[in-house]
């Protein structure tokens, strides 16, 4: 017959095995289901894909896959909905963009783009937060590793895809070479390269479907004779051996480092201001970068006209209202954008809308900068492709439209990282030791003295 203390041990000893079970696994009450997992990580592959513009989509199609996300919010578990990365520059971004349609001068065309770009943009913030890290970046992945190869399957079989053709859009009167896909542009299919190459480099583990992936886009990016994709490629290519080397250094190596590379950075630019007209003849350009120089006269006297608060989402460029007749009678002929990711934002959202992006940035490379001693392949991929959106907004609009939704899927996957690390459940072997469960013979010492005493008190 178990004496009260055996009982008493043994239960003690059942408990701290079953904190311990907790305390390894951690705790899984505020995960979604199967099927509400599958639901979330589709949306994200979706969305993902439907805002790189790789292929013309019916707008409609915006709106049916945010049902997916709206009924997995339905089957979350409380808990995981409190967990929400709340998103601020974006959500300022999305909130200012939606306020613009009150004065935007084209109040249709801004209502039909918030409806399908902001909306969009919320959800995907969303998603990454409801499901694992894991499962967001294999999502994501997905959505870019089909659009390279729909992308290259356009190239490979559409003519129509390797050059850009006269009456395009009415934008172009001649037909000139270049591949995009079926892409609008050379210079939109180019970034999007740029961004699924870093993104496959740093996230992808499978190394077969990375190189397989990373060669097509390093052909496209060749094929398309973009001037602004082929830079963007030279410069992460720099970026990518500058990082290996960093990640060597330590301690005041490192600060050494970074200090020589500024320099050498500064002494970089000054002799590419110097060598200008060779590196513009190297691109085949001129001086004005295509005509760009002319472009950014025009865009900044027109912002000029309305500096706080712009023309609003759809205001310019998309009809021909008198503020894009007067750029394009500037220029001297049509042009979809600014060819300048600060003067579209500036055109469209004001002096308010520039420094709301200036935070995101500004927001983007502290988090990057936060998490390169612990998680450095994140924190790489998204200082690098950071970098890499300011280079190619020096001469494209790359701010707004698909780089809006880039920057969200690497900002909430950052915050969503941190927030892990933050509430990680305290690993097994970090706590404390349990106290020596004592020896059967022991536990009988114990109950014999405990009689004996009894006997003698009695």
């Amino acid at each position: 017959m178990k004496t009260r203390l055996e009982r008493t041990e043994r239960t003690i000893d059942r408990g701290t095995g079953r904190r311990a079970r907790r305390q390894n696994l951690g705790e899984r009450r505020d995960d979604l289901g199967g099927i509400a997992m599958w639901a979330m990580g589709l949306f994200i592959t979706a969305a993902v894909f439907l805002a790189a513009s790789v292929l013309p989509i019916e707008p409609p199609l915006f709106t049916i896959v945010l049902i997916l996300p709206l009924g997995s919010l339905l089957l979350a578990p409380k808990l995981r909905i409190e967990r929400l990365v709340i998103d601020g520059p974006i959500l300022l971004i999305c909130a200012w963009t939606a306020l613009s349609i009150a004065w935007s001068l084209e109040r249709s065309q801004a209502i039909f783009q918030v409806r399908r770009d902001v909306v969009l943009l919320v959800f995907i913030s969303v998603a990454i937060s409801l499901i694992p890290i894991e499962h967001a970046i294999k999502a994501v992945l997905r959505a870019l590793h089909l659009g390279v190869w729909v992308t290259a399957a356009a190239i490979a079989f559409l003519p129509e895809a390797r050059a850009h053709l006269p009456n395009d859009l009415s934008l172009y009167e001649n037909a000139y070479p270049g591949w995009h896909g079926m892409f609008i542009h050379k210079n939109t299919m180019a970034p999007f390269l740029i961004f699924a190459g870093l993104t496959i480099i740093y996230l992808d583990k499978t190394n077969w479907r990375k190189v397989l992936s990373l060669g097509a886009i390093i052909v496209m990016l060749i094929g398309s004779q973009s001037g602004t994709g082929l830079s963007a490629l030279l410069f992460v290519l720099a970026l990518l051996v500058w990082f290996r080397a960093y990640r060597r250094t330590q301690g005041r190596s490192a600060t050494t480092f970074v200090m020589a590379s500024f320099s050498v950075a500064i002494v970089a630019l000054i002799a590419a201001a110097l060598s200008l007209s060779a590196i513009t003849s190297a691109y085949g350009k001129d001086l004005t970068f295509s005509g760009r120089t002319d472009i950014w006269n025009a865009a900044l006297n027109a912002a000029l006209e309305s500096p706080w608060l712009g023309y609003g989402q759809g205001g310019v460029y998309w009809n021909a209202n008198s503020v894009t007749r007067t750029i394009w009678n500037e220029v001297g002929f049509t042009i979809p954008h600014s060819h300048s990711g600060a003067l579209d934002v500036w055109l469209t959202l004001g002096a308010v809308g520039l420094g709301l992006f200036a935070i995101k940035f500004i927001s983007t490379i502290t988090l990057g900068i936060r998490l390169l001693d612990k998680h450095p392949a994140i924190a790489e991929w998204v200082l690098t492709v950071t970098a890499a959106q300011l280079l190619m907004g020096l001469s494209e609009s790359v701010y707004i439209g698909d780089w809006l939704a880039y920057a969200a899927v690497m900002r909430t996957i950052m915050m969503m990282t941190i927030h892990n690390d933050r509430h990680a459940p305290k690993r097994l072997d970090d706590a404390e030791p349990e106290p020596t469960k004592p020896s059967r013979s022991r536990r009988h010492e114990r109950a014999g003295a405990l009689v004996n005493a009894r006997t003698a008190t009695a």
